[in-house]
């Protein structure tokens, strides 16, 4: 039977429960069971996802959960300043995390599958390479919280810390020498969660400081001063970090760190943290934040921010707030500090020639920063390569209008125009550079051997469908040079790059028989691909 017939019945069958079992359920009746057509479709595994190491050798096969449990579906959430969370693990709420179930090592080379040693029915999410590509890191849910483990090439697993914050996202990084990691942990002296009293203290009040503006609907937000009690319990982390054997050593104290991140040469730790006042009117995000750096120790090095409430935005989906924002390491410098600034007010709709400027500010952060590039539009990322070429990316939501530009970091505030286009077109869409983590685990774009161009891949949209490539980029703009295009009656899409020449390619493909599978292609420059290698999982057809 078809998905989209087994769906059809599955609906019918749940109708049909409705409207004439509503009346006759009683205390205590358990769930029926689909008919077994029905059931196998729906219980069939996902297709697994992969990643490929950094060093290209080994592939991790990872097993996705299909549909969650009851159990875990009916689990009680907490709303609160724009998420939703789990109290019971401390960590995002079950919808909102891609659990994983079942992890193996593939060695590309010799084609030998290991099975990692997981405990029956460990969950877990965002697995992670080492840089140096020995080993995967991943959190997983516990039942009293989430746990730091760390999975071996050769099978083995362990488990390395305990008690981690996932409230704000993925709580771990590695540190760039592939030695320990850091982590976002719930602070060891934290009480039991605040419980509210029968006997309102007081009327909920909130001040305007005499301005008006417009303001859009957000849901899951602070009520009350139970709320914000509430959220500093669950939210609040300290940061540690964390060696391979599992010591672990505080940085820096407490607090609402949302974001972290730590330089390419290891030195310094980028953090962003919450602070009051709280808004019931916004999520967390728009909270006063401090962007600063310290040393990988907690030592204070510089503030980039510390900037208050952002409750004067226009409504527009380009505003932004007033100051530096998107603070992040140059992934090709040993520590660069770079960020975007609003030149525009955070108006998108004011007339200007430029909305955003991006500077830079190299260690030990004492020079006065310098203009990367100033952006027609807002600004969205930056594509990291090396002195010599960077890509910066900026759009426009009225107008679907996307920048492209040109930059040599080694020489900034020159940049030029690559390309402008509406990024809805799917028919004119270039692709996107191919990024692999370097030797520090940082993104960066893939270069071809000569350095002349770097690699794109795309969705190949067309008027007969869709036919994801591989190409190249010449570094002065102009005309891609396919490499390899996906052909019917195949959708292949280009997974990762297996080598430093682009000559062999990672891809996943389908059909309308045959279900998702990965398989190694050889790729050569202006002539047809090869055949296949065998495919990565093992084959089987569509239901």
């Amino acid at each position: 039977m078809r998905a989209s017939a087994c769906l059809i019945a599955l609906l019918l069958v749940t109708t049909s429960a409705v409207v004439s079992g509503a009346s006759a359920q009683t205390p205590g009746t358990p769930y029926h069971r689909a008919p077994d057509a029905i059931a196998r479709a729906l219980e069939t595994p996902p297709t697994p996802g992969v990643s490929v190491s950094p060093d290209h050798r080994t592939l991790a096969i990872l097993g996705r959960e299909n549909l969650p449990s009851i159990a875990n579906l009916s689990k009680p959430i907490l709303r609160l300043g724009g998420y939703r969370i789990d109290p019971a693990t401390n960590g995002q709420a079950e919808v909102r995390v891609q659990w994983l179930n079942a992890l193996q090592f593939k060695d590309l080379a010799s084609g030998k599958t290991i099975n990692v040693a997981l405990p029956a029915g460990l969950r877990f999410a965002a697995p992670d390479w080492s840089p140096d590509g020995t080993r995967l890191a991943f959190y997983a849910q516990q039942p009293d919280g989430l746990s730091l483990w760390i999975a071996e090439r050769d099978g083995s697993a362990r488990m390395v810390a305990k008690g981690l914050n996932g409230t704000f996202g993925t709580p771990f990084a590695w540190m760039p020498d592939s030695t320990a990691l850091i982590a976002y942990t719930v602070p060891a002296k934290r009480g039991p969660a605040p419980v509210a009293g029968d006997t309102p203290t007081g009327p909920v009040v909130q001040e305007s400081a005499g301005r008006s503006s417009a303001a859009r609907t957000y849901e899951d937000l602070l009520g009350d001063a139970q709320d914000e009690a509430l959220f500093d319990h669950y939210f609040t982390g300290q940061l540690v970090r964390i060696a391979l054997s599992g010591a672990t050593r505080p940085i820096g104290a407490p607090g609402l760190i949302t974001e972290f991140s730590v330089s390419p040469d290891g030195r310094y730790l980028l953090t962003e943290r919450l602070k009051r006042p709280y808004s019931y009117l916004l999520p967390a995000r728009y909270f006063p934040t401090e962007i600063a750096v310290a040393t990988i120790d907690g030592q204070p090095v510089r503030t980039l921010v510390d900037r208050p409430l952002a409750d004067d935005l226009p409504v527009d989906f380009d505003a932004a707030v007033k100051g530096p924002r998107e603070a992040m390491w140059r992934s090709d410098a040993p520590a660069t500090l770079v960020w975007a600034e609003a030149l525009d007010g955070g108006n998108p709709r004011a007339k200007v020639a430029f909305h955003d400027v991006v500077k830079m500010q190299a260690a030990p952060f004492e020079a006065a920063p310098v203009d990367l590039a100033m952006t027609p539009a807002r600004y969205a990322t930056t594509f990291w390569g090396d002195d010599g070429f960077a890509m910066v990316v900026d759009r426009e939501w009225r107008s679907r209008t996307e920048h492209r530009l040109a930059v040599a970091p080694a020489r900034p505030g020159q940049p030029r125009t690559l390309l402008t286009r509406n990024y809805q077109d799917q028919y004119g869409d270039p692709g996107r550079p191919v990024v692999e983590s370097n030797a520090a685990g940082k993104p960066v774009m893939r270069f071809t051997p000569d350095h002349k161009a770097v690699y794109v891949t795309g969705d190949g949209a067309t008027k007969a469908g869709a036919f994801p490539f591989l190409a190249t980029l010449p570094l002065t703009g102009g005309e891609q040079t396919r490499l390899w295009s996906a052909k019917p009656p195949y959708y292949e899409t280009v997974v990762a790059m297996l080598d430093d020449t682009g000559q062999r390619i990672l891809t996943r493909r389908e059909s309308a028989k045959l279900a998702p599978n990965y398989v190694v292609r050889s790729v050569r420059a202006a002539a047809p691909s090869r055949s296949p290698r065998s495919p990565i999982l093992p084959r089987y057809s569509r239901a």
